[in-house]
Parts: structure tokens; C-alpha cells; sequence
């Protein structure tokens, strides 16, 4: 081989030992999710939360900037409707648990595994979150915004010349 021959830059000399990169996330040495556990262990973010939502409020109130309060509300309206939809989320689970838990007890007694459709889950988390908003909210104008969303979703499902009126 002769030494005028330049050595390529792919070729390693010395071979150096490389560093694979681990995501926990996706190894089993770290075990398997459970977000219970999860939870409990991480319930001091939660009251961080809550509290930093009390400061967005105490300064959309105090800013004088339109600009910054502009904002300031936005952030806010969209950290509360992650807040609202994260209670949806744990109100779904919950009653999942407790429709699984009275299953499993049927089961024990004797009786034949019965498992709900998807449409018959929905049907019973619609019943809570009315139960739920009975005393809150005034049902039947609810009621005739839904009606009236449904409806308006229909009317644009239709074909064009069908929707003129003649």
C-alpha cells in the first residue's frame, strides 16, 4: 500500500465504543405504565396547575395592555378547556371502572360475561353528564342547542340541490 494514498474519513482508527440512546418510555427494564400510580405520584403538578391558573387570572385582571391581556385570556381559555376535557377524561374512566367492577362481581355470582357496545357507552356517559348537569345548567336549553347543532350537521350532510327551497 503505498503512503501517498490518503486514508478515507469513513474509516474509523480506533473503534470508539457508541452510545446508544434509550427511551424509557419504550424499554421493559422500566416496567409498565399505570396511570393511577401516575397520578398519585405526580398530584403536587395538578395543584401547580391549579395555581398558576389563579396568577393567569389575578393578571388578565390586573393588565392594562390590550395586547398582552388579549393574550394572557387566550392562554387562560385554553388552559381551561385542557382542564375541562382532562375531567371528562377522568369522569370516563371512572364510570368504565365501576361498569367493569360491577361486571366483575356479576361474574363471581354466577352470571355470563356481558361486555357494552361502544354506542351503549356513550348512551350511559350522556345519562351521567345530564344527571350531573341537572341542578347546574338548565337542561332543556341545552338540550335545543344540541337538537339544533344536530340538525344544522344534517342540513350540510345534504346534497346541494336537495337543500333549495322552491
Amino acid at each position: 500500500m503505498s503512503s501517498k494514498k490518503p486514508v478515507s474519513r469513513l474509516r474509523q482508527i480506533v473503534d470508539v465504543p457508541k452510545n446508544n440512546s434509550r427511551d424509557p418510555r419504550f424499554e421493559h427494564i422500566s416496567g409498565k405504565f399505570n396511570e393511577d400510580l401516575f397520578k398519585k405520584s405526580y398530584s403536587f403538578v395538578e395543584d401547580m396547575k391549579n395555581e398558576e391558573l389563579k396568577d393567569l387570572k389575578k393578571s388578565v385582571n390586573k393588565t392594562k395592555d390590550l395586547k398582552l391581556k388579549n393574550q394572557l385570556k387566550q392562554q387562560l381559555e385554553t388552559e381551561l378547556a385542557k382542564k375541562s376535557s382532562e375531567k371528562q377524561k377522568e369522569d370516563k374512566q371512572k364510570l368504565k371502572r365501576e361498569l367493569r367492577k360491577n361486571e366483575m362481581k356479576l361474574i363471581k355470582d354466577g352470571k355470563k360475561p356481558f361486555f357494552l357496545k361502544k354506542s351503549d357507552m356513550k348512551q350511559i356517559e350522556l345519562t351521567q353528564k345530564f344527571n350531573d348537569l341537572k341542578g347546574k345548567v338548565n337542561i332543556d336549553k341545552l338540550l335545543e342547542k344540541r337538537r339544533k347543532r344536530n340538525a344544522n350537521k344534517d342540513h350540510k350532510a345534504l346534497p346541494f340541490k336537495r337543500r333549495q327551497m322552491d
